[in-house]
């Protein structure tokens, strides 16, 4: 009796499968680098997250997006406008543009210099990618 149940339950495997719908990931393709690259060809340590995944987690502001990625910490300042990156504990610096900053922010394909101007609102961000 043990064998013959045992024989019948890669059958029942195989007709459970037809039957489920089946999971297809999309290809994640990341542009940190300044080209198209896929997601598992990089030697990086790299966070993305896209404007579905911002939505549906509610994140609202720049700010937000260190809550969901590790070692990631975005601060604002007492001024308007300002936004602070910490990368693994490095980065944040003044805000005047004389001092180079530990990080780097690129908005649209553009290097932000200094924190100024770094603070904006999700609603119109395709991605956000961090790359270590």
């Amino acid at each position: 009796v043990a064998l013959s149940a045992a024989a019948m339950l890669p059958s029942a495997r195989l007709s459970a499968q037809g039957t489920e719908s089946r999971a297809v990931l999309e290809e994640i393709v990341v542009t940190a680098r300044r080209r198209e690259e896929n997601l598992q060809n990089l030697p990086l340590s790299i966070a993305a997250l896209s404007a579905n995944t911002m939505q549906v987690q509610g994140v609202y502001s720049i700010e937000d997006v260190g809550e969901f990625v590790p070692n990631l910490v975005l601060e604002t300042s007492d001024r308007a406008n300002n936004t602070r990156v910490y990368i693994r504990g490095i980065g944040g610096g003044n805000p005047d543009p004389v001092f180079p900053f530990g990080t780097g922010m690129y908005i649209d394909g553009h290097y932000i210099p200094n924190s100024l101007g770094g603070y904006m609102s999700t609603l119109d961000i395709e991605r956000v990618e961090v790359l270590r």
